[in-house]
């Protein structure tokens, strides 16, 4: 896969998501494929991107916020290693 690129991070207008009952997202593809959200950290990944889109550096630093204790290089690597998995499945794309 490859490396996230600049720009704003955004859901994918083919692919479609509804809110479960626990609080997280199923997400679906126009081709079957499905992904649940259901982690604290993906859920505020997720509902950034929904609503506004975000660059990299936003989501690292909105998930920072909501972390303080964990590390800022470990909460970057977890970032760009969701965006890359959302990417490569068709949930998400780059706006530029």
């Amino acid at each position: 896969m490859s490396t996230p690129s600049a720009g704003r991070y955004r859901h994918a207008e083919s692919a479609r998501h509804f809110p479960d009952k626990q609080g997280g997202w199923t997400l679906v593809t126009p081709a079957g494929e499905r992904l649940r959200l259901r982690n604290r950290s993906s859920r505020i990944l997720w509902q950034a991107m929904m609503e506004e889109g975000a660059s990299e550096g936003q989501l690292i630093d909105r998930l920072c916020e909501h972390f303080p204790d964990t590390s800022p290089t470990t909460v970057a690597a977890d970032v760009r290693a969701f965006l890359r998995h959302l990417v490569g499945l068709g949930f998400v794309r780059i706006r530029r």
